[in-house]
């Protein structure tokens, strides 16, 4: 093997895979669903995936995260009814919605399908069914030339009271037909001339008919780690086991004695030496003994090593302190690590805008058609994404307090009024209030101040005749 070869197989990035054909570079790479799958979950399913498992304490962690603050956007409408009653069904399927962002994140390419259901109570509900993409059939899925399906076809094996069941799902515009294990097809009509599901993809490329997961980047770091791991695991053991050197200057003679075998069995079919024998060894030439093999300490070199694809994987990932961790090497602060952080959000949000946009149309296709409501008819729809807050508490209080001392030094000044100061401050804080109001509050507060500061008073100087002060006060008086 040559050493490029060598080293490229170390650092290979091998969740995805690429066929050999040079002319094809691009268009034939796709993605290990499995390896990407085992990942996030940290499931050891065979030798291959089980090279990344010491090493893959990131993953879940970081997939979670990003989704949390991805988030739900909210819908807008010109027609309030409307965006009410389809953020209210978002609101109500948040967690199977940041389930399929957690999911696109993970596999890179995931489904979704959105249709009417009737419940046990025969009520018509509008659900979102999640279909992973290991469940479609490539072959006679048809897809069309605005980027969606002519029809869908997908495979679910359920395995029920040890019966494994096979369903086979055919989505078609007007039409779902589906069948247990190849018997009568039944069919459902849906009075839709479309095919209500959406393929989503992560980081979608031209040439990626899988998309990428969004772990990938780092999936050699995380092999690296598992194996200096594993190494030091090894290397920590074998310093706690004695190692012995032997110099004995007759060999044959040396085993015949310790371990009673003959010359004739030890020429004819040789001798396994078992370790354990080592215990009744003796010597009897002057010349032979025994000395310790002591192992060089490499632990440190290795937790060196480890500490950089540390840092590499989170570098690669998401801001250390949502690790709840501080790396010593990074030289930007938490905030300035935050503020890419929020970049980074905000155009995965953007990514999956077309997905919600989708999500908002077909529940308004849905609504109508089967919630036996007024029609919506709503003239513009918008999504609107929560806004990534990445604040630094600390600096944020430090810098409010070097507002209000620079105000209150502007009021001692006479450069400004009681009115600009309160505007000034409420530029930074989220006040309701007017001015006047405001100060009728703050004026009022001070009243009683002063009275509970001259009760105060009268107290610690032995006036214990305050009741009808105190009664007073609780009443406002």
């Amino acid at each position: 093997m040559k050493l490029y070869d060598f080293f490229r197989n170390i650092f290979a990035n091998t969740i995805f895979i690429r066929q050999e054909a040079r002319k094809n570079a691009f268009s034939d790479i796709t993605v290990d669903y499995n390896l990407s799958r085992s990942l996030y979950t940290t499931a050891s399913v065979n030798e291959t995936t089980s090279r990344y498992q010491l090493g893959n304490f990131c993953t879940p962690t970081f997939i979670n995260t990003f989704a949390w603050y991805i988030g739900v956007p909210s819908i807008s409408s010109d027609q309030d009814e409307y965006a009410n009653d389809v953020n209210k069904w978002m609101k109500r399927n948040r967690s199977k919605l940041l389930s399929i962002v957690k999911q696109v994140l993970v596999d890179a390419k995931h489904y979704v399908w959105i249709r009417a259901e009737t419940d046990k109570d025969n009520k018509v509900k509008i659900v979102l069914r999640q279909i992973p993409r290991d469940w479609v059939d490539k072959d006679e899925t048809v897809r069309n030339e605005y980027g969606g399906f002519d029809a869908f076809v997908f495979k679910v094996k359920e395995n029920i009271k040890g019966e494994v069941i096979e369903t086979k799902w055919i989505i078609k515009p007007g039409v779902e037909i589906y069948k247990k294990n190849d018997g009568e097809a039944v069919e459902n009509g849906t009075k839709i001339n479309d095919v209500l599901v959406f393929e989503i993809m992560n980081n979608k490329q031209p040439y990626m008919t899988d998309g990428i997961p969004e772990i990938a980047p780092v999936v050699p770091y995380i092999q690296k780690y598992d194996a200096i791991l594993r190494d030091l695991g090894k290397h920590v053991q074998d310093g706690l086991v004695p190692r012995l050197i032997f110099k004995v200057r007759n060999m044959v003679d040396f085993i015949m004695r310790s371990f009673g075998v003959s010359k004739e069995t030890l020429e004819k079919d040789g001798f396994k030496f078992d370790s354990e024998q080592f215990d009744n060894a003796f010597f009897d030439d002057k010349d032979d003994k025994v000395e310790y093999l002591q192992r060089q300490d490499r632990s440190e070199s290795a937790i060196k090593a480890l500490e950089i694809l540390f840092y590499i994987i989170i570098e690669l990932t998401m801001p250390e302190g949502c690790y709840g961790a501080s790396v010593t090497s990074s030289k930007a602060s938490l905030s300035e690590q935050f503020i890419l952080w929020a970049k980074k959000v905000e155009g995965k949000q953007g990514e999956l805008d077309e997905f919600f946009y989708w999500v908002a149309d077909k529940y308004l296709l849905l609504s109508n058609l089967n919630l036996g409501r007024a029609r919506y008819k709503p003239e513009n729809i918008e999504i609107s994404w929560p806004e990534v807050t990445v604040k630094d508490d600390m600096a944020m209080m430090n810098a409010f307090s070097s507002l209000m001392t620079a105000i209150e030094k502007a009021m001692e000044l006479r450069l400004i009024g009681p009115e600009v100061a309160f505007n000034s401050i409420k530029m930074f804080i989220p006040l309701s209030g007017e001015y006047k109001d405001e100060k009728e509050k703050a004026e009022a507060f001070t009243r009683v101040k002063l009275k509970v500061e001259n009760i105060k008073a009268r107290l610690l100087e032995g006036d214990v005749d305050v009741g009808d002060l105190i009664s007073n006060l609780f009443k406002g008086e």
